[in-house]
């Protein structure tokens, strides 16, 4: 029985360590993709010459040709945008402001970030606690498995002993039993 839960509880662990996904503002959209192939070149490209090249045995030669084909890649989710470190990270939100002047109004887009009283700057050391709260569960799961591996050594370890001191505890009484007998024998 304790066999079945160990097993069971290291295949769950390494389920949940190989699913575990470190970007999660990844989706699954479907893109068009572009790509180019060589074909050889149909004979009723040549018109009138086909019959000609047909009996001479003259090759038509190959062409390019553009398709498009559907494909499914991962992209970042909306409202997030892709690093140089190849992971999605929110977009910054861009502020707009105004400036008038006697007579031109005239403005102005930054991309500065809001500051942390509307709550927006606080995405990034958001998404820093969820990544250090996923690392903790793992973390926390294998020490679990440790400490299960050890007890159930430990029980195993305890148990062979007691089995060892048993067989003894018979054998003994065995041979006392055989010298009681001899001794009456005689």
């Amino acid at each position: 029985m304790f066999k079945i839960l160990l097993l069971a509880a290291l295949s769950i662990l390494t389920y949940k360590i190989s699913s575990c996904d470190v970007n999660s503002h990844l989706c699954r959209q479907v893109v068009t993709v572009n790509y180019t192939k060589m074909v050889t070149r149909p004979l009723e490209d040549f018109g009138k010459f086909a019959k000609y090249f047909q009996q001479l045995g003259i090759p038509t030669g190959k062409k390019l040709l553009n398709l498009t084909k559907l494909e499914e890649k991962e992209v970042c989710c909306a409202g997030f945008e892709k690093s140089t470190d190849e992971k999605c990270v929110p977009i910054q939100p861009t502020t707009t402001s105004t400036t008038e002047t006697i007579d031109l109004t005239e403005y102005t887009e930054s991309s500065s970030p809001k500051s942390d009283s509307f709550g927006q700057g606080n995405t990034h050391s958001s998404l820093t606690e969820l990544n250090n709260k996923h690392k903790t569960l793992i973390l926390s799961i294998l020490i679990g498995t440790g400490a299960l591996i050890i007890v159930l050594a430990f029980v195993i370890a305890l148990r062979i002993r007691q089995k060892r001191r048993l067989a003894l505890g018979n054998n003994c009484r065995q041979v006392k039993f055989n010298a009681e007998m001899q001794t009456a024998l005689l």
